[in-house]
């Protein structure tokens, strides 16, 4: 049953005595009349591209702005006189500009900044990395809350191939892999389904029945993308569904100016495949056009990304006879060979009306499809049998979003609002299995030598495999979100200074399906299909190939029991806040607010027509402390809340057994959200050359923890690995983060200009209970480190980087006892990227990934303990790319 609670009373009272006082100090402080305004935008100088979040104040007064993402700032409720407006840039040049304004009328005032001026006259001109740099630590330093941004220009220059693996070089960011890619993301040691992934503003819903709340990032392109933005202390105008941390992909808007760019490139992937069916190459291309109509009014960016990779890895997995035994009961050889490709395509147009009314209309496509081929055999020695399989599947995602909005000035009051549609889904068509068995006494093999055993190894002398059963599966997933949200913001006089008041409505209506066949054949009566030993036949034939219909087997039956777990499900989260961001003096702000979120849940079992649904509204306060030293050094405290919803697998009722797997899905009817209260101290300080040093610490109380739980059980004679999700109580997270970025152009030693260090450190210490026994939070490593050194000279027009980054082991999944925890090893991977302009338009670039030929590896038991014990490993070797960039 689906938790069923309401709000209690006093934080109603609490939530509308804020509503009170602020409407109160906002219809007392309204800002005076007969003023002017100032409107501008704010470029480089070089590049003439926009500078987001620039500081504008006018001289000798309280009256100030940051600039959009567009560069464009307004400054309003000037009296009539004569100033001086200033805008200033971290790692640019202050500019100051004299201005007349007269009440009632605007007056246009644009600046343009040039990079800072090094010592002894030498003016550095920034390249593309220094300049991405230069927007991201901006926006961090100016913002009221805590968070990460990482630019184009940033990810570009790193040997990162999709969003999840440019998300990892941020601190306190951690990735699991797919197949060797980055796939799922972890911040400050909460796991993907604390944390919420947005593409422009718009939460990504997830195509993968198994991973419900969490999103795999391969799906997202890194080339379609602006800007990311990882927010660590939660605002209240956020959806509260984001415990670990916030991820928004901001993809690329229309330009100010034309651009056209043009990237290709190819490379090599070390296979790892014993057969290698698709090669190993990698492609990669991607066009980008942008240009603006009408006087400038209308503009447009249409951008494109095609990228295939062909992967092949070698899975190998052991089970023992006993928790603390070496002795094995079995070993599994796994061939993984892997087809990759991804599609992204986006739309991105504006109208600007005037410089204070803007509407937009974006819309974004993405495809993955997977095509892989896996052969694996289990050796069971204690029954003396090989197993053997080919599976054949096509993983198909697809994510589409359209979202409508616009900008607004009224008066003084800001408006902002859109309308927002967005789907993923999952097709597994045609998901074929061919299974073959064989009795094998192992002879001569001593267990040592069974842990190295290969799918190759033929046993010439015992009969051939005979085919016992031809499986095939079709599975969809849909999981698709539509709504909209509106916001205003009104400044008001307080302290006699300008603050800004804001309020908010969402409404996010979200529709899941799940819907699934299993079909099997066996060999007809008195008929054989036989494969020779050490091969794999059937592979890439699916189940109504005419090399699979022409062999003697019977009809297909359907699994009825399969398709009891297919499920419509719906969710509706209605969200209104309200905060204010009050400036007290020169040094301390501070943002405080809360949100309320109701959340109303329903679902339908399709084969019994069973129904359930709940509901169930939380209170979210918050507040944000910025104390400025000056304009280089922050120091920042947060006090936040938020909460994390079950999955829908999870609540409704469901068994899924997996035979060919030997797995079990176990669902929780009983599960409830876990909710968290955060606190968050963290000090800043920037360089004018674009260095940075933080350093804070941070604490998450959370309750209700949803964990999950992964037993070994023996059912009619096989061993199955069962699995639950479950509220493993409370937790506690307490973490310290470190970073130092910093270009050695300070230095003032000619040869070292061009080069800078990027360094950060997490430390997280978990714990919680379950069953009486204390243990780490999942998915939370203990130490995340990430060091780089890059280079960026525009006089050669050279530039690299070589990255390495380091995670000590973490737990996957709780056992019965600290002997059958299985734990992810610790990783060490090290990439390198470099690129250099052949000519003014022309760049060639080269990248290297996994260097150090890292392995995923698995492990029972905490692998600093001597009791741990080698579960699984997975190898994929290194990858290769070179290609050129077309810039105009």
């Amino acid at each position: 049953m689906f938790l069923r609670s309401t709000l209690k009373r006093s934080a109603t009272m609490r939530f509308l005595l804020i509503i009170t006082f602020i409407s109160v100090m906002i219809s007392q402080s309204l800002l005076a009349q007969g003023t002017g305004k100032i409107i501008g935008r704010v470029v480089d100088f070089t590049a003439k591209s926009s500078l987001p979040s620039a500081n504008i104040h006018l001289e000798g007064t309280k009256i100030g702005v940051s600039s959009d993402k567009e560069g464009r700032y307004v400054l309003t409720g000037i009296p009539e006189g004569q100033y001086n407006i200033v805008a200033s840039y971290l790692g640019y040049e202050k500019s100051v500009i004299p201005v007349t304004v007269v009440a009632n009328k605007s007056v246009l005032v644009d600046f343009e900044l040039k990079e800072t001026t090094e010592e002894m006259q030498d003016v550095y001109v920034y390249g593309v990395l220094t300049r991405g740099q230069a927007k991201s630590l901006n926006e961090q330093k100016n913002a009221s809350n805590i968070k990460n941004v990482v630019s184009s220009e940033q990810f570009s220059k790193f040997p990162d191939r999709n969003a999840a693996e440019a998300l990892q070089r941020i601190p306190s960011v951690s990735i699991t892999t797919d197949q060797g890619e980055g796939e799922m993301i972890q911040i400050r040691g909460i796991s993907s389904e604390y944390n919420s992934v947005s593409v422009n503003g718009v939460r990504v819903p997830s195509p993968d029945p198994d991973a419900e709340r969490g999103v795999g990032l391969d799906l997202v392109q890194a080339n379609l993308m602006e800007s990311i933005v990882v927010t660590k202390a939660l605002t209240p105008d956020m959806d509260a569904d984001a415990l670990g941390g916030s991820v928004d992909f901001i993809l690329k808007d229309a330009p100010e100016k034309p651009i056209y760019n043009f990237v290709a490139s190819g490379g090599y992937n070390q296979q790892r495949s014993e057969f290698n069916k698709w090669g190993n190459d990698v492609q990669s291309y991607s066009a980008l056009v942008g240009k603006r109509f009408f006087e400038n009014s209308f503009g447009v960016l249409l951008a494109s990304s095609f990228y295939k990779t062909n992967r092949g890895s070698i899975l190998r997995e052991y089970r023992f006879t006993n928790d603390q035994s070496t002795d094995l009961i079995s070993s599994k050889w796994t061939d993984y060979d892997v087809n990759r490709n991804r599609f992204g395509l986006n739309l991105a147009t504006d109208y600007v009306f005037n410089p204070e009314n803007r509407i937009r209309l974006n819309a974004n496509y993405n495809t993955y499809i997977d095509n892989e081929i896996r052969r694996q055999t289990v050796f069971t020695i204690n029954k003396k049998t090989e197993d053997r399989e080919t599976r054949n599947r096509i993983e198909d995602q697809r994510l589409a979003t359209v979202k409508f909005g616009g900008e607004h000035k009224i008066g003084n009051l800001d408006l902002d609002y859109s309308l927002f549609w967005i789907e993923s889904r999952e097709r597994l068509p045609d998901r074929t299995y061919w299974t073959y068995a064989r009795t094998n006494p192992y002879t001569g093999w001593s267990n040592d030598e069974l842990y190295f055993i290969t799918g190759k190894e033929a046993f010439p002398n015992l009969a051939p495999m005979k085919v016992s059963r031809l499986r095939h599966d079709e599975i969809l997933t849909i999981d698709g979100d539509k709504g909209g949200d509106i916001n205003i913001t009104l400044p008001y006089t307080i302290f006699d200074r300008v603050s800004s008041f804001k309020a908010g409505a969402k409404y996010r209506l979200k529709d899941r399906l799940f819907d699934s066949h299993r079909f099997n054949a066996k060999p007809s009566s008195g008929k054989t299909i036989e494969v020779p030993g050490g091969t794999y036949g059937f592979e890439d034939v699916v189940w109504n190939d005419p090399e699979a219909t022409a062999l003697p087997l019977a009809s297909f039956i359907e699994d009825m029991a399969y398709t009891d777990n297919d499920y419509e499900a719906s969710e509706a989260v209605i969200a209104g806040y309200v905060m204010s961001d009050v400036s007290f003096n020169n040094e301390l702000s501070v943002l405080v607010g809360a949100r309320v979120e109701h959340t109303k849940n329903d679902y339908t079992l399709a084969n019994t027509g069973q129904k359930d649904d709940g509901s169930y509204t939380d209170f979210l306060p918050s507040a944000h402390f910025t104390y400025r030293f000056d304009d280089i050094r922050n120091l920042r405290l947060a006090f936040t809340t938020g909460l994390s919803r079950p999955g829908y697998s999870s609540l409704i009722p469901r068994y899924i057994v997996d035979d060919n797997e030997k797995t079990i899905s176990k669902s929780n009817p009983d599960l409830i959200p876990t909710r968290a209260v955060s606190i968050d101290l963290l000090y800043e300080q920037y360089t004018s050359q674009l260095g940075l040093l933080s350093a804070g610490v941070f604490y998450k109380k959370l309750n209700d923890l949803l964990a999950s739980s992964v037993e070994l059980q023996t059912i009619n004679g096989v061993e199955y690995k069962v699995s639950q999700p479950i509220n493993g109580g409370d937790a506690d997270v307490f973490g310290v983060e470190v970073a130092y970025n910093q270009r050695f152009s300070s230095l003032g030693i000619d040869f070292l200009k061009p080069f800078g260090i990027y360094f950060n450190y997490t430390y997280n210490h978990s714990k919680t209970n379950y069953n009486g026994r204390e243990m780490p939070l999942g998915q939370s490593p203990k130490h995340i480190s990430n060091f780089s050194i890059f280079y960026d000279n525009t006089d050669i027009g050279l530039s690299f980087a070589v990255n390495l980054v380091a995670r000590a082991p973490l737990i996957r999944s709780i056992g019965a006892n600290e002997y059958t925890d299985i734990w992810y090893d610790s990783e060490l991977r090290l990439d390198v990227s470099a690129s250099q302009k052949i000519y003014n338009f022309v760049t060639l670039f080269l990248q290297a990934n996994n260097l150090t030929n890292q392995k995923e590896v698995e492990r029972y038991g905490d692998p600093s303990k001597s009791i741990s014990r080698l579960e699984q490993y997975e190898e994929y070797g290194f990858s290769l790319m070179a290609g050129l960039r077309f810039e105009l």
